[in-house]
């Protein structure tokens, strides 16, 4: 059942992830100059100004 509180709550955090993913990727095309981790531990990327 896709109303069901659990499948809701990964849904979201898989939404978030493919957001945050795709702005990692246009801004460090091929993996340069940052890491993943790196990029996610900036203070100024998207998932750090919520």
């Amino acid at each position: 059942d896709v109303t069901h509180e659990g499948r809701a709550n990964l849904r979201n955090d898989r939404l978030e992830f493919i957001s945050l993913f795709y702005e990692y990727a246009k801004q460090n095309p091929k993996g340069a100059p940052c890491s993943w981790s790196e990029w996610l531990a900036d203070p100024n990327t998207p998932s750090q100004q919520r």
